[in-house]
């Protein structure tokens, strides 16, 4: 299978690219990180337009992200440099569903397309290692943090159809009953396509195939 196009590689970096560091205070611990600036300010426009722009950041910077948390943002540091979330001596298996999903939503809050996409492929790969699906806690972290037609809550519908049990997934009806209902009717709507053969199942073998099914796509022109 040809590599997606839209999975990120990692940038040359000029030697002036460390001339300049800025501080983002994360978290409610107020955790500090001592960030080469080129390389925030390369990431997104949102980074770019606070720290070049006229604002309170600009003039002091620094940046505050206090609804961010330490282990994301650390995971996001490691991403800017290797355009990779796993670092040496690590596998997918060791990143834990939450801080991916945390990372995807912060790579959805500022505009961080390869950083979403990256985020996952990894994702996949780590429950394809174990074979298991989302569980109810991240299901609702999902839909309380992204918007209908989210390419994460896709992956988070298909991958209950089509990857594993509903109840075993999720245990007894009265715990399926409190899955988010969007979720439910996502489930719904996508039963309903699979009986009207709008859309094929995904077997196994098919579902490994998978290359940017849930990447963002940049829009065309942009």
């Amino acid at each position: 299978m040809a590599p997606c196009p839209h999975t990120a590689k990692r940038k040359d970096l000029k030697v002036t690219a460390f001339d300049s560091i800025v501080d983002v205070i994360v978290g409610q611990s107020a955790t500090t990180f001592t960030v080469y600036k080129s390389l925030l300010v390369g990431s997104t426009r949102v980074f770019k337009a606070a720290l070049e722009g006229s604002f309170k950041e600009a003039t002091e910077q620094e940046i505050k992200l206090p609804d961010v948390s330490p282990e994301v943002f650390q995971r996001f540091m490691l991403w800017m440099y290797t355009a990779s979330l796993i670092g040496d001596g690590e596998s997918a298996s060791d990143l834990s569903s939450e801080v991916l999903v945390r990372l995807y939503i912060f790579g959805d809050t500022y505009g961080i397309e390869g950083l979403q996409n990256c985020t996952m492929d990894t994702l996949k790969t780590k429950l394809d290692l174990s074979n298991k699906g989302l569980s109810m806690k991240i299901i609702s972290l999902i839909y309380e943090n992204t918007v209908k037609g989210c390419s994460l809550r896709r992956f988070a519908v298909e991958r209950a159809i089509f990857r594993g049990s509903i109840v075993d997934m999720f245990g007894t009806e009265a715990d399926i009953a409190k899955l988010p209902p969007a979720f439910c009717l996502d489930l719904i709507l996508l039963f309903n396509d699979l009986k009207d053969g709008k859309v094929k199942a995904i077997t196994a073998n098919g579902w490994k195939r998978l290359g940017c099914r849930y990447h963002v796509h940049p829009t065309e022109g942009t």
